[in-house]
């Protein structure tokens, strides 16, 4: 769902976008996007395959008035984070609310940008941090990802 959804979506509209030469595409991604988290490879590995599809579509877009923008924010406070499993994400002091995410994508759509991170610098620091020692940032991430829990049956 994380990378056929968008995928699909964006197939059906890019060639009326291209035929009206105009149109914007947001995705909402996550920072998982950008590094493995443990017990969550299935899905930082379909948010970094969103974020390869749209960067490699920008690149073909790039003469065109369709511009794609990925939005990177942390915790959103939705029932998603319910789970028992995502405890750590839920008590974040960077947790946002829909509302906040729908204002940044309006915003984005004003004013055109590829990648937006929402939320604090230290944040988007550690990203980059990630990229030049995977190993260190690993103990960081691994204090925000516990292992997870069983859900009782029928949950």
């Amino acid at each position: 769902v994380n990378y056929a959804a968008p995928v699909t979506l964006i197939r059906a509209v890019l060639p009326d976008m291209l035929k009206s030469k105009k149109g914007h595409i947001v995705n909402i991604n996550t920072i998982g996007g950008l590094y493995a988290a443990p017990y969550n490879g299935a899905y930082c590995a379909s948010k970094w395959a969103l974020l390869a599809y749209v960067e490699s579509l920008a690149y073909e877009l790039e003469s065109t008035n369709v511009h794609i923008s990925s939005l990177f924010p942390g915790p959103i406070d939705t029932r998603f984070l319910s789970n028992p499993n995502f405890e750590n994400f839920r008590k974040s002091p960077n947790i946002v609310s829909p509302n906040y995410i729908a204002q940044k994508v309006l915003s984005v759509i004003d004013s055109p940008k590829e990648r937006v991170f929402i939320g604090s610098l230290f944040k988007l620091l550690v990203v980059k941090i990630a990229n030049f020692n995977p190993r260190f940032f690993r103990k960081i991430i691994e204090k925000k990802n516990t292992p997870p829990q069983k859900l009782p049956p029928g949950e």
